[in-house]
């Protein structure tokens, strides 16, 4: 693939926040390997990079924006 035209590259980036839960299992209590899963499938599939990953201090923190519960 040729490199992106210099305007482009230099093109500010949408950024977004998220804070995701795991829901336990048996294999995978802390969730570390479904996340590596889940970050590695959004950069391959939907061009979603990761550059930043920082573990919540507490569980069950509210950030101070809408938060949009699941609907199962």
């Amino acid at each position: 693939m040729p490199p992106l035209p210099t305007s482009l590259n230099k093109m500010i980036k949408p950024r977004f926040q998220l804070l995701i839960e795991a829901e336990p299992q048996a294999d995978d209590p802390d969730g570390n390997r479904r996340l590596r899963f889940a970050l590695k499938a959004m950069l391959r599939r939907l061009g979603l990079r990761c550059v930043t990953i920082t573990p919540a201090e507490t569980q069950n923190t509210q950030p101070n924006q809408e938060r949009h519960e699941r609907q199962d």
